[in-house]
């Protein structure tokens, strides 16, 4: 019974996943601006942007894009800062080493919270 749950809840959790990923991956690429015309500066030259540009891929379709945004991030790339130049993986993950365990325990303070509370409600609507 658990596992049939389980399984149901899975496969409702696997398109939500790309669905989510993709309209948050396309509101990012809705913020105005250039990001070659940002690393260059306004004096750059339109070869330079257009090279600038095929190199980030941003000469290339949304949905080429995401896909190459898509299967990198699953094997663990996530990338490179526009502005630092350094990796996406290492500012988040392993700069400031206590951010995830932080995020980690206000998970769990959560889930315990909504947890009662949803128990509570229960209890109150029998």
């Amino acid at each position: 019974m658990f596992l049939r749950f389980l399984t149901k809840r899975l496969l409702y959790v696997i398109p939500m996943l790309f669905i989510t990923t993709f309209i948050v991956f396309s509101f990012i690429l809705l913020i105005p601006g250039d990001p070659a015309l940002a690393i260059l500066g306004e004096n750059a030259s339109d070869e330079n942007l257009a090279q600038l540009r095929a190199q980030l891929g941003l000469d290339q379709s949304l949905l080429v894009q995401y896909w190459n945004w898509l299967t990198s991030a699953l094997v663990g790339d996530l990338g490179e800062s526009f502005f630092t130049g350094e990796s996406v993986q290492e500012a988040v993950f392993f700069k400031d080493g206590y951010h995830i365990p932080a995020r980690n325990d206000s998970d769990c303070n959560c889930l315990c919270v909504r947890y009662n509370i949803g128990d509570r409600f229960d209890d109150e609507a029998r």
